[in-house]
This record gives C-alpha cells, structure tokens and sequence, in this order.
C-alpha cells in the first residue's frame, strides 16, 4: 500500500479551443506552402508539485491574494518565504494536432527537397 504522506500533488489543466491558424513552409527565403485553416487546439497546462495540500493551499491562496487583493479572508492567506508562487507552465501544446499537420505538411514536400 502506498504511503499518502510520499504523493506529490500536481494540478493539469486541458484547454481547448478553436483558431484560426496560418502555415507557412519557407526554404531559401521562399514560401513553397502557405495553408490557413480553423483548427482547435488543446493547450495542456501543469503546476509542479507540491509535497502536501497545506503547501499547494498556501501558494495558491498567496498568488490568488496577488491578483485579486481582499478577496480572500486574512488569515487564509499565509506568507510563507520558502513557498514558490503558485504558476501554471504549458506541458503540451496538442501533441497530436502538431504531429498529424506534420505528416501532412511532409507528404506535399518531395523528397527530394528533403535531403
């Protein structure tokens, strides 16, 4: 049995939504590929770990108070000095989405302007 005092916690967030996008493929300063389309797009955001709730409890109300001053009660909002800022980092942008176009984008190039 795991012991719970050991689990990290992180937080992932998934955000999709659509866009209007424009590819432009360029070789020697000349554009061989232009595309625009709507695509959606899904941006995976994560907040690195924090050893137990009360840490992840104490940065996130720190940085909430930060952006929204008085919104909290006084005395849920703990400065401690060693705590990291709560933030959110991009983990993936659409793994999939950027692999497929890829692929696609490959097979209009011949192979000849590859090499």
């Amino acid at each position: 049995m795991a012991n719970i005092s050991k689990l990290e916690l992180k937080v992932y967030v998934d955000i999709s939504f659509l866009c209007n996008v424009k590819y432009k493929v360029i070789c020697d300063d000349k554009e061989v590929l232009v595309d625009r389309s709507t695509k959606r797009i899904i941006l995976s955001l994560v907040r690195p770990h924090y050893s137990n709730s009360s840490e992840f409890n104490n940065s996130y109300n720190q940085s909430l108070e930060l952006s929204a001053p008085g919104y909290l009660r006084n005395d849920l909002v703990q400065t401690i000095e060693d705590s990291e800022p709560f933030s959110w980092r991009i983990s993936d942008f659409n793994y999939y989405f950027v692999n497929q176009d890829n692929k696609d984008l490959l097979s209009l190039i011949s192979s000849e302007f590859l090499r």
